[in-house]
């Protein structure tokens, strides 16, 4: 018998995230996203050894606008090496109300629209990463990866 501890509904959305493990900065794509939590492809194999908390960044895309979210993931359950990486659920810990709104606005979003949003927010975005860079949120080489990633 299988039993699914999730509580919230998955969507099969992808954001690009940036994550920090014991302080280096990774690139990842979730798979699919709900409420609560993601399951987060890396294109490397990623060593998690010492605590199963990751510290999350990314960008929602909303009909409002762009909606930067930085929290930690707790890593519930590992897929292990895929094809081109790493892959792992995680339980999102932090959410504010506004973040999680968006989410549920991300969720029925067109996928078609997600990219012009985030391409029309493009400075915002860049503001949030410096942002992030100068409150030791993010490294300056992570925001750098991250911005040529999503913007080009």
């Amino acid at each position: 018998m299988s039993f699914n501890r999730r509580i919230e509904t998955r969507h099969p959305k992808k954001l690009e995230v940036v994550l920090s493990v014991d302080g280096d900065d990774y690139e990842g794509t979730t798979r699919n996203l709900s409420r609560g939590g993601a399951f987060i492809e890396v294109g490397l194999y990623i060593p998690i050894v010492v605590e199963p908390v990751v510290e999350l960044r990314f960008f929602i895309p909303t009909p409002a606008g762009v909606v930067p979210v930085a929290c930690r993931g707790r890593i519930c359950w590992i897929e292990g090496v895929l094809p081109n990486g790493t892959g792992f659920g995680v339980s999102f810990e932090g959410l504010n109300d506004q973040q999680v709104a968006s989410l549920e606005a991300f969720f029925t979003l067109d996928d078609r629209v997600a990219p012009a949003v985030l391409d029309s927010n493009k400075q915002a975005i860049g503001e949030t990463l410096d942002r992030w860079v100068a409150n030791g949120l993010l490294s300056r080489e992570g925001a750098e990866r991250y911005r040529m990633r999503m913007l080009g």
